[in-house]
């Protein structure tokens, strides 16, 4: 018998590059001389985590400061857990999923939070994934090392044109990717194509 075990997948995030920016910590407190952006990846009630990062923008970097991760919830329970921490860091801006049951989030949060509706494809995958790798690579982005964030990144693989996670969830690792997307450090990085993302032209909603 000629048994062979072939993965095709590889790795997207590398175990060096993941500590290196395993150094921030949880902060409970609003810093006024800071900015703060969300990502927000929605689910339905099943298995999917909503996963929500928040990130604290000074001196040129995006911390991780708080991570709402929670899941088998009805979206009227986390739209209100969500409005309570938008509320708290005096978030911003938001970056939505819209794919989905996405829609029914930014209806409910975007009249009281600036709100960037960003509709998920293969392509705007690939440049928002990309974008994260480059400012984690810059030494610009830093997460608590017990993070759900880590494990996620570990597990977050490319197969051919496809990326997702080989097991678990991809969800802090996507919610992730929209905060960089909106954030200042989206502008600096001139690599990455982000007008694929696009702030979809399709959705009818006052944005700002």
């Amino acid at each position: 018998h000629n048994l062979r075990f072939v993965n095709a997948a590889s790795t997207v995030f590398s175990a060096e590059l993941v500590q290196k920016c395993a150094i921030g910590h949880t902060e409970h407190e609003y810093d006024s001389k800071a900015k703060y952006y969300a990502g927000l990846d929605t689910a339905t009630s099943g298995n999917d985590y909503v996963a929500a990062p928040i990130f604290k923008y000074k001196d040129d970097e995006l911390s991780l400061v708080y991570l709402y991760r929670v899941r088998q919830k009805t979206s009227e329970y986390h739209l209100y857990q969500l409005k309570k921490l938008f509320t708290k860091y005096r978030i911003d801006e938001v970056g939505v999923e819209v794919n989905g049951v996405g829609q029914i989030y930014i209806e409910n949060l975007i009249n009281d939070f600036r709100c960037t509706p960003i509709r998920t494809t293969q392509d705007s995958k690939q440049a928002m994934i990309a974008g994260l790798l480059l400012v984690m690579e810059a030494s610009k982005f830093k997460y608590p090392d017990n993070s759900p964030l880590i494990t996620e990144m570990l597990a977050f693989v490319r197969e051919g044109d496809k990326l997702h996670a080989s097991s678990g969830h991809d969800d802090c690792v996507m919610g992730a990717a929209f905060g960089v997307a909106i954030s200042p450090l989206r502008m600096q990085e001139s690599n990455v194509d982000y007008s694929i993302i696009a702030i979809d032209e399709e959705i009818n909603l006052n944005v700002y």
